[in-house]
């Protein structure tokens, strides 16, 4: 069973381009998705900075965005703690 040269023209015109546009696509997508994801590492290295006041920006509805809310809710709610500890002492 061997390649015609119909065969080889057929694969080289359909196939290798989806090959290549699925790809860009997929590039695409996963930038999107890991710049979301970087974002939450970046932000929770301020709080062991002494910067209670960053917050990550909830961009999404699914995963990253639930695990960015509770980020946002957590620092919250350090920085209150913080704030009614600082009052207590004066």
């Amino acid at each position: 069973m061997g390649f015609t040269a119909a065969s080889i023209l057929f694969i080289t015109v359909t196939v290798l381009p989806t090959l290549g546009l699925s790809f860009l696509v997929a590039v695409y997508m996963t930038r999107g998705l890991t710049k979301r994801i970087g974002e939450v590492p970046n932000a929770a290295a301020a709080p062991s900075a002494g910067d209670l006041a960053q917050r990550v920006p909830v961009t999404a509805h699914n995963e990253i965005g639930r695990l960015a809310d509770d980020f946002n809710r957590m620092a919250a709610r350090l920085e209150l703690i913080m704030d009614e500890l600082r009052a207590a002492r004066t």
